[in-house]
């Protein structure tokens, strides 16, 4: 009886184990460069159950401080960060992960204190992983 317990263990843990695989946000945290000075830096959650952290962004080869929201669900990324005159500025990112090491993001929403759309039509921009 014993053996049929420790086996049944054996094969629960197993499945578990092959049914955790790493998710998108385990794969997002890292520098992140599209090779013309543009990219981010996603730093890991504060906790497990978080789907939001601490993030730069990089333009131009300029960084600033932002924070990211991760929906797994609708496949989106939102940034937000301020602008020169401290305003605060989401914008919203379709994300896909052609690799491990290649995210393409493709900006659909912006919203400031002024502005505000669904539908902003940005191109896709495949950053490196490095």
């Amino acid at each position: 009886m014993k053996m049929k317990i420790a086996l049944a263990s054996i094969f629960l843990a197993g499945t578990l184990l092959v049914g955790c695989g790493s998710s998108d946000l385990d794969k997002l945290e890292g520098n992140w460069n599209d090779g013309e000075g543009n990219g981010f830096v996603f730093y890991s959650p504060n906790s497990e159950k978080d789907t939001f952290g601490d993030t730069k962004m990089i333009t131009d080869g300029e960084e600033q401080n932002a924070s990211y929201e991760w929906h797994e669900s609708s496949q989106q990324i939102v940034i937000i960060t301020t602008d020169g005159w401290g305003d605060t500025i989401y914008g919203t990112f379709d994300y896909e992960f052609l690799s491990d090491t290649e995210l393409e993001l493709t900006m659909t929403g912006y919203k400031d204190s002024v502005v505000e759309t669904d539908n902003y039509g940005g191109d896709p921009v495949v950053f490196v992983k490095e």
